[in-house]
């Protein structure tokens, strides 16, 4: 067990190594276009497994990594005979991660977090109705994006007040767009 454990770490050190290469490619042009593709398999009667290169993953995975990515949905018969391919849902474009980046100070707004690797969630999840809009998501790094889908919760404004909550429903704390702290610092 713990030798998977050192595996997966050793595989997270490796993600945020390849994450940090990609937001420099191009002059910073290559950032978040497309860092994965996740294919959902969904059959007829609506039951789905989500694969990353071929491989299922667990369903808070599938959530956190479907969270900041492209995602084709293929609808299959019982036997894997394709019916529909779908298209491209939860994405992020680019103009929009910069906004949201330049909003948030270019770091995660968890609560006292100042770490500069960071996911866009969306704040009301795209499985309840959520929208890929400026106003619907935050930079999370890959610890607290983890969190909140484990349980911890987030709500609010991103433009405003965010509150962050643990899973037993306890107040952590709130944070403030980056604009909003640097006024009134003056």
């Amino acid at each position: 067990m713990e030798e998977a454990s050192r595996a997966a770490k050793k595989a997270d050190a490796f993600m945020d190594l390849v994450r940090t290469a990609v937001e420099h490619a191009d002059g910073g042009h290559a950032a978040g276009d497309d860092r994965y593709l996740v294919h959902l398999v969904r059959h007829q009667d609506g039951v789905g497994v989500a694969t990353l290169d071929g491989r299922p993953l667990h369903p808070t995975d599938a959530a956190m990594v479907a969270c900041d990515t492209s995602v084709v949905v293929h609808t299959v018969t019982e036997g894997g005979e394709p019916l529909r391919l779908g298209r491209k849902t939860r994405e992020w474009n680019t103009a929009q991660r910069r906004a949201i980046s330049v909003r948030d100070g270019g770091h995660c707004r968890f609560v006292a977090c100042q770490f500069a690797h960071y996911d866009i969630h969306h704040i009301q999840p795209w499985e309840q109705d959520g929208t890929t809009d400026i106003d619907n998501g935050a930079c999370q790094c890959r610890r607290h994006h983890h969190m909140i889908h484990a349980g911890y919760r987030m709500q609010g404004d991103p433009n405003g007040e965010l509150r962050y909550y643990r899973p037993d429903g306890t107040y952590i704390g709130s944070t403030y767009p980056a604009h909003t702290r640097q006024l009134a610092d003056v």
